[in-house]
């Protein structure tokens, strides 16, 4: 069993959905366009109330925040937008990290946290393609004031709960 901790961003989907839906293997299985606050969490463990009670209270406090997607950018195999300010996707995985310091992002694999909303995914895939149509919707205005935890299933991830931020 694994879970992620996402901020949902619908004012992305008419922009991005029907790109996920053939290029990035998060849509395939349930998962809506999004900025990852956590990946993997809870690897091998159920989510248990205790669980559920410790994201209740560090999320509640932390406040909701306006952020801009504002441009298109790539990973050596990921294309994404890039949403401004970073910093406050930054905190909220730093707080639950240093909570569950046993869940790095990403299981550390790599040096510096990068906020993003994942469009295409693949192994050495070229995405370049889809960067005007991308621009061309850019820039959106967007507000996170939700986390969400997803779970993996048998044949998708489903929602296991939702936070308000403040």
């Amino acid at each position: 069993m694994t879970s992620a901790l996402i901020i949902p961003v619908p004012r992305a989907e008419p922009l991005v959905s029907g790109l996920r839906a053939e290029h990035d293997p998060a849509a395939v299985v349930g998962i809506p366009a999004h900025i990852t606050v956590l990946y993997p969490f809870m690897t091998g463990r159920p989510i248990t109330p205790g669980v559920i009670d410790d994201l209740s209270a560090l999320l509640a406090p932390r406040p909701s925040f306006e952020f801009d997607l504002v441009d298109v950018d790539s990973f050596d195999d990921t294309l994404f937008l890039v949403p401004e300010p970073a910093e406050p996707f930054a905190d909220l995985t730093n707080v639950l990290h240093d909570h569950w310091p046993e869940y790095p992002p990403y299981e550390g694999a790599f040096p510096d946290l990068v906020p993003h909303l994942t469009v295409a995914h693949g192994d050495g895939a070229t995405f370049e393609w889809m960067t005007p149509e991308l621009e061309a919707g850019l820039p959106i205005h967007c507000v996170a004031d939700t986390v969400m935890l997803f779970t993996e299933g048998d044949d998708a991830w489903g929602s296991s709960g939702r936070f308000s931020l403040v």
